[in-house]
């Protein structure tokens, strides 16, 4: 056995039959004298055996006891881990909402077409109210009972409702058909609605 090993090379049964011969020796020797040097080899054996059943041989060796104190605490080192920094991810610039078409016409060219068809005698009183484009409406002119018949035969011709607010509560519209070419759209025709 060594210090690193605290095992007993002696199973129990070998312990017990060195302890049952000392107990022989001792009753053996106890009707002689004994001897002091004999007591001391006595006692030394039976310490021996004690010791070496109780892992006291590691405290023979090392001059501590293992278990009596506590192992020093791991020494814990902090260590700081990085935080990396932000970084900004461009945001992409939103491309622009495509034209609104109809039947090929750009909506936004045959408004403008049409708000400039609009005579200047619809406006007697002053200047032309302001446009409402939340009001007007487009449609496919074919399609629609008021203008279908003012379309010069053109199946794409479209129509738009111009709407203009007065005041806060007045409002009157030009329904217009354009046809022709889309790029280049034509005015067929304008009627005031009140």
């Amino acid at each position: 056995m060594n210090a690193a090993n605290n095992a007993s090379p002696f199973d129990s049964d070998r312990l017990d039959a060195i302890s049952d011969m000392l107990v022989r020796q001792v009753e053996h020797d106890s009707a002689r004298r004994i001897r002091p040097h004999r007591l001391a080899f006595l006692v030394s054996l039976i310490v021996a055996a004690v010791l070496v059943s109780t892992g006291g041989t590691a405290l023979a060796l090392t001059g501590h006891l293992p278990f009596v104190e506590p192992p020093a605490p791991p020494v814990v080192t902090e260590s700081v881990t990085p935080t990396p920094t932000e970084t900004s991810t461009p945001t992409p610039t939103p491309a622009p909402p495509p034209a609104q078409t109809l039947n090929g016409f750009d909506i936004q060219t045959v408004y403008a077409a049409c708000e400039a068809a609009v005579p200047a005698s619809n406006w007697p009183s002053g200047p032309r109210p302001a446009p409402a484009p939340e009001y007007n409406t487009f449609g496919i002119a074919g399609t629609d009972a008021y203008v279908s018949d003012h379309t010069s035969g053109d199946p794409d011709a479209i129509y738009v409702n111009v709407v203009y607010q007065w005041d806060d509560n007045h409002y009157s519209s030009e329904l217009c058909v354009a046809s022709g070419d889309p790029a280049d759209p034509r005015v067929e025709y304008i009627r005031s609605l009140d």
